[in-house]
């Protein structure tokens, strides 16, 4: 549902994430009227930073609309992305500190593991016979005079 603002005696629909490019330069023009450059530029980068649609940075004549109107929204979708990935990496606090838990516990733990096999089959092979041996292959299943 589309969010309504009152601007002066004006009713103006505030863009969302998936309206189309023009709606956005549209937004902007009418913020112009109604407040002046200054402030409908602030208001609509206001606007941009958190309900951007970041598909229409990659048509061209968005980005030279935005050069024309000196909107530099690169660097908010810049900080939004670090911020973003700062949150996910700092996730409960966990971000650094567990990348080097898992640098040292990963091999750590397969160190011993490899070891535990390692003694499970030494303690296996204590008391094997040339019966057991002879056993595991399919030959060795069909003697019986082995016993």
């Amino acid at each position: 549902m589309a969010l309504s603002i009152q601007v002066n005696n004006s009713t103006l629909l505030v863009p969302e994430s998936t309206d189309p490019c023009p709606i956005w330069v549209s937004y902007y023009n009418v913020l112009q009227r109604e407040v002046g450059k200054h402030h409908a530029k602030m208001l609509w980068l206001l606007t941009w930073k958190s309900n951007a649609n970041s598909g229409c940075l990659t048509e061209p004549s968005f980005s030279n609309w935005l050069k024309d109107k000196e909107l530099h929204v690169s660097n908010i979708t810049s900080r939004s992305i670090a911020d973003l990935s700062e949150i996910s990496g700092n996730f409960l606090g966990l971000g650094k500190k567990m990348s080097k838990v898992v640098a040292i516990g990963v091999p750590a733990l397969a160190v011993v593991v490899l070891l535990g096999a390692i003694l499970v089959l030494k303690n296996s092979t204590k008391e094997i016979s040339i019966t057991d041996l002879a056993s595991l292959t399919p030959v060795g299943k069909g003697l019986k005079f082995l016993k």
